[in-house]
């Protein structure tokens, strides 16, 4: 059975089904975490710093109550014990408050953002032009199959002919999809410029809400590596993501720039003729 193109929309795209045949064909499959709790938003996300193993987290019953901790699993590791659920996340949201940066960068990183987005539009704008001369090609390659199907005589051949066909035209489904979104944005870039923003002018204020799908997104967002964290020293070593490296490059560049004593150059002192 081959596939032709609807007079429908659906529910996912041609793309997103081709990826899902490959996934299938290839027998990968990755079981859901059972162990990612609402009540410890850093589990996963932070390591032991002796061991480097990711913390676990769960409640420790007392005489009267439970209490929340952090926790490296490993045996043997010179660093397991437990630590407070309260201690580890307040050091966390001191983290993320040192990555706001001064209100008077909004200005710049709107028109760093707008560049970006005209840069990244021509280059839509280029991809589908790409795109739509792959589909002429793919158009042609078709015919020219076909005319070997008419001049062949052997089943095995016409066959084959055939099987290559079917996969040619899914190709071109594929690419008419690609083709069909016309570069353009999912939203506006004022729409998209102002999540942006709310995202990377206060990541502590977006984690303080408490709701946990957008703690994990503040997550993997700010930071691009598993942070590391000491019972002694606190957090170790975090790599920042890229917006808030170049945000920091950019404060330390914008303070090089100040002379120490003002911008006036010194001036030397001549003593007064006697």
């Amino acid at each position: 059975m081959s596939i032709r193109e609807g007079h429908h929309k659906g529910l996912i795209s041609i793309a997103t089904f081709e990826k899902i045949q490959q996934r299938l064909d290839g027998g990968v499959y990755a079981p859901a975490r059972k162990d990612i709790s609402k009540d410890f938003p850093l589990r996963g996300a932070v390591c032991c710093s002796e061991c480097s193993t990711p913390l676990t987290a769960g409640w420790s019953k007392g005489k009267t109550k439970k209490y929340p901790y952090y926790f490296c699993r490993k045996k043997g590791c010179s660093a397991r014990g437990m630590i407070s659920r309260q201690k580890i996340e307040g050091e966390f949201e001191t983290l993320l408050k040192a990555l706001q940066p001064a209100p008077k960068m909004s200005a710049l990183f709107r028109a760093m953002f707008k560049d970006c987005w005209e840069m990244f539009r021509q280059d839509a704008a280029a991809s589908i032009k790409a795109v739509k001369a792959e589909i002429l090609g793919v158009e042609k390659q078709i015919t020219k199959l076909v005319d070997k199907i008419v001049d062949a005589n052997n089943p095995r051949v016409v066959s084959a002919f055939e099987k290559r066909i079917d996969e040619l035209e899914t190709h071109q489904l594929v690419l008419r999809e690609k083709a069909s979104k016309n570069g353009q944005p999912l939203a506006p870039f004022e729409k998209m410029f102002e999540l942006s923003m709310r995202f990377l002018s206060n990541p502590h204020k977006i984690w303080s809400s408490g709701r946990f799908d957008l703690q994990r997104i503040v997550l993997r967002l700010a930071f691009c590596d598993h942070l590391t964290y000491s019972k002694e020293k606190g957090f170790l070593n975090t790599k920042n993501a890229f917006p808030f490296n170049a945000i920091g490059s950019f404060c330390m560049q914008e303070n090089k720039m100040v002379r120490p004593r003002g911008l006036e150059p010194p001036r030397s002192y001549a003593p007064p003729d006697p």
